[in-house]
């Protein structure tokens, strides 16, 4: 367990309450927060939208428990946050500056950062890691108004950032977070003809045969495509994308956001 001293001087420092612990035993006897995963209820399974999450992973699994959070974060980035209590490794920190999140806290090796129960049940000080700990923080994203994505267009979208480099079948595309693409319940988003040639994707049947546009107009679709997706941040995912006929303006890809 990290040292609840240490762990509200955290909550302190940045003006947050952790709300979500994210891995604990199964009867909380070693949560900071009331609400908290265990393996009886794993993180990976839970939805941690809209809270603010105390992550302290399995070294081993960091990224998978990053990309469980981000996805979580995307259905409601402007009241999600996290710290992660990481190892200051150098393929952590690379994942980490990626992601676009604030180192606030480097704790060097053999810092006692971590408690134990003791014979009388109250918690003692265990030895410090053989490494140095870092503390990153991602905090919740702004919401804002993009204009010019279309004549006379006004799209709300969250500022997460707002535009994300990612590559779509092994092409650099420009992707766009919309939460006002009218598409979620058949596809994720949407990818122009261009780039879908560009890539060399194979067109499948499409399950509509237009859409509504960030200008109210209509958007012919040509086919549907299954790729994964990957941001530079590390995160990745398979996506099914309309194929629209037309160019997108000022991006190459939109995925919805609902």
């Amino acid at each position: 367990m990290f040292r609840r001293d240490l762990f509200e001087s955290i909550q302190s420092s940045l003006g947050v309450t952790f709300t979500y612990d994210a891995a604990c035993n199964d009867e909380g006897t070693n949560a900071l927060c009331a609400r908290y995963a265990s393996p009886g209820r794993s993180f990976l399974a839970s939805n941690v939208a809209g809270e603010c999450v105390w992550i302290n992973p399995p070294y081993s699994h960091i990224r998978d428990w990053q990309q469980h959070y981000m996805r979580c974060k995307a259905s409601d980035p402007e009241h999600t946050s996290a710290v992660f209590c990481v190892p200051a490794w150098p393929q952590v920190h690379r994942l980490m500056q990626k992601a676009k999140y604030s180192l606030v806290a480097r704790y060097p090796a053999g810092t006692p950062l971590f408690s134990k129960p003791g014979p009388d049940g109250q918690r003692i000080p265990m030895a410090g890691t053989p490494w140095a700990v870092d503390l990153w923080y991602d905090k919740p994203c702004d919401e804002g108004i993009v204009r010019g994505l279309g004549p006379d267009s006004s799209i709300q979208v969250k500022l997460c950032p707002l535009l994300y480099e990612v590559t779509v079948a092994g092409t650099k595309c420009t992707a766009l977070a919309d939460t006002g693409a009218k598409c979620a319940e058949v596809a994720d988003g949407y990818i122009s003809l261009a780039k879908a040639q560009q890539a060399g994707l194979r067109l499948e049947a499409p399950p509509l045969l237009q859409v509504q546009v960030a200008n109210s107009g209509r958007s012919q679709v040509v086919g549907c495509v299954t790729v994964n997706v990957r941001f530079d941040c590390g995160f990745r995912d398979d996506a099914k994308l309309l194929v629209l006929r037309d160019n997108i303006p000022g991006t190459d890809v939109v995925l919805a956001l609902e």
